[in-house]
C-alpha cells in the first residue's frame, strides 16, 4: 500500500479530490451532527477564555469644557461636583468615558505547509510501513476544513494564515464557503509547488517555518481562538517562545498531524545490514533540510526518535502550562484516499474541542 502514494501524480490526484469534496462534506457533517451541534452551540457564544462580541470601554480621562456632558462618568462623581461643577472640572476630578470600541473575537487558523507534511510523496519510508502510518495530507485538509467551518457557525470572524518557508499568506472573508475554497486551493498549490521544487533540486533546503508562522499570530490584538495545524516536527527550541506567548495571549488549539511513526521510526535490526545500506529520500530525518537519498543506520534512527520524543514532551508541557488544547490528529489512522467517514471523525473531534469555548 505504501507504493500507492509514491507515484508522482498521487499528490495532485489526492488534493484535487479533497478540494472538490470538502465543501460538500462540511454541509453533510453539519447535518450528521445537527443534534449534538444544536445542544452544544445554541445561543450566543459566552466564554471566559475569549473576548465575546460586544463593546469595550476605552480608558477614561479628565473631562474638559469642550467635551459632551453626556459622556461624564456618573458612576464616579466626586464630592466636589455636588457643590460646584466648574470647580470639579477645573480640578480635573470629573472623568470622561470615551467612545466605546466594538471588539470581536477572531478564529485564526495557522496552517503549517512545511515540506515534512509531504512525507510519503517523495518515497515510501520503509517497505513494511503502511501508507496510513505515513500520510498526513488528508488529515491536514480535514482539520482545517472542520475547524474553520465550525468556527464560522459560532459567529467568529475568520482568518487563515498559510505558512511555508519564510512566507505567509493571509485569507480573510465573512463568507465561510469562499474562504474555505480559497484556503484549500492555496494549500494544494503550495504543496504541489513544494513537491516539484524538491524533485527538481533534491539538495534544496527549506527553512523551518513554524516559529515564523506563530509570530504572525502575535499581531492579533484581541484575545481570540488560534488553531495551529502542524506536525510539530520542527525543533521545539525554534518555536517554543512564540508558542508560549501566543498561548498566553489567546485560546490555542494544537492540531498535531504527526503520526506515531514520525516520532518512533522503526529501528532496523542489528543483523539487518541490507536495510541500513538502502538510501531513501525520506525516513528519520527533517525533509526541510534536503530530500537527497541517504542511508538510515540504527544509531541515526535512535537519535531521531529520542530527539522527537523530547520535543513532543516539551510541546505537551507548554500546552499544559498555558492551558492550550492538544488534539492529536495524526495519532489516528487515515485512509490514503478521501473518505467522508474519516472527515466526519475529524469533524466530531473538532466539535468536542470547540465545546470548551462555552
Amino acid at each position: 500500500m505504501a507504493g500507492e502514494i509514491a507515484d508522482g501524480d498521487a499528490l495532485a490526484v489526492l488534493t484535487r479530490a479533497l478540494v472538490r469534496q470538502l465543501p460538500d462534506w462540511c454541509i453533510r457533517a453539519k447535518f450528521s451532527s445537527q443534534y449534538i451541534s444544536a445542544k452544544s452551540f445554541s445561543g450566543a457564544l459566552a466564554s471566559r477564555r475569549v473576548v465575546a462580541r460586544g463593546i469595550e470601554r476605552a480608558d477614561p480621562r479628565p473631562y474638559t469644557a469642550a467635551d459632551d456632558p453626556s459622556a461624564i462618568d456618573t458612576g464616579r462623581l466626586p464630592v466636589t461636583a455636588a457643590y460646584s461643577l466648574p470647580i470639579a472640572i477645573a480640578a480635573g476630578e470629573l472623568r470622561l468615558v470615551q467612545a466605546v470600541n466594538t471588539v470581536e473575537s477572531e478564529f485564526v487558523a495557522v496552517v503549517d505547509l512545511s515540506r515534512s507534511i509531504l512525507a510519503g510523496f517523495f518515497e515510501p519510508w520503509v517497505t513494511p510501513a503502511p501508507a496510513y502510518d505515513v500520510i498526513k495530507v488528508p488529515p491536514l485538509f480535514y482539520a482545517v476544513a472542520a475547524y474553520v467551518y465550525l468556527a464560522a457557525g459560532l459567529g467568529f470572524r475568520l482568518r487563515v494564515i498559510c505558512s511555508q518557508g519564510f512566507h505567509t499568506h493571509e485569507e480573510r472573508s465573512s463568507n465561510v464557503a469562499s474562504l474555505l475554497d480559497a484556503t484549500v486551493r492555496r494549500m494544494r498549490a503550495a504543496m504541489l509547488d513544494a513537491q516539484r521544487t524538491a524533485n527538481a533540486n533534491q539538495a534544496l533546503v527549506e527553512p523551518f517555518n513554524l516559529a515564523f508562522a506563530l509570530r504572525a499570530v502575535l499581531g492579533v490584538r484581541v484575545r481570540s481562538v488560534v488553531l495551529v495545524v502542524s506536525d510539530f516536527l520542527d525543533p521545539v527550541t525554534d518555536y517554543a517562545r512564540f508558542l508560549t506567548e501566543a498561548a498566553c495571549r489567546h485560546y490555542v488549539i494544537l492540531a498535531d498531524l504527526a503520526s506515531t511513526v514520525d516520532r518512533d521510526f522503526p529501528v532496523p535490526k542489528w543483523f539487518d545490514r541490507e536495510s541500513q545500506r538502502v538510501e531513501l529520500r525520506e525516513g528519520a530525518r527533517h525533509l526541510e533540510l534536503n530530500t537527497l537519498p541517504h542511508s538510515i543506520p540504527r544509531q541515526r534512527v535512535r537519535v531521531w526518535n529520542a530527539d522527537r520524543l523530547n520535543d513532543y514532551k516539551a510541546l505537551r508541557q507548554i500546552a499544559r502550562a498555558t492551558n492550550a488544547v492538544y488534539h492529536g490528529v495524526g495519532a489516528a489512522r487515515w485512509s490514503t484516499q478521501p473518505r467522508f467517514n474519516d472527515f466526519l471523525r475529524c469533524y466530531m473531534t473538532a466539535l468536542r474541542q470547540l465545546q470548551a469555548l462555552r
